[in-house]
């Protein structure tokens, strides 16, 4: 069995984890509610840069592993913007690709 990380992207915390585990592996503190709720949304640049530093730290800090030999299952706002959704999904693929 291929094992993924699960991502639960919320808008007060961040949890991730490996699938199949009962509980997530680290509980996090997010700031994604404020920069979902700004008067001026963000771009997708704005959101690869932040979604980059918060991916490489997920992996690199909180689960001391390597992005490419996993699988990404990412829980995501329902109302998330797409500069929010085109953003992940570049900046996770960049994380598989060059790591």
């Amino acid at each position: 069995m291929v094992r993924s990380v699960v991502l639960d992207l919320g808008s007060v915390s961040l949890k991730v984890g490996y699938s199949g585990e009962r509980e997530p592996r680290r509980v996090l503190p997010s700031n994604l509610g404020i920069l979902f709720n700004r008067t001026l949304p963000l771009t997708e640049a704005e959101w690869s840069i932040e979604l980059g530093v918060l991916l490489a730290g997920v992996y690199a800090d909180q689960l001391l592993c390597k992005a490419r030999n996993f699988r990404l299952m990412v829980v995501e706002p329902l109302l998330a913007p797409k500069a929010f959704r085109c953003a992940l999904a570049h900046v996770a693929f960049e994380q598989v690709i060059s790591k």
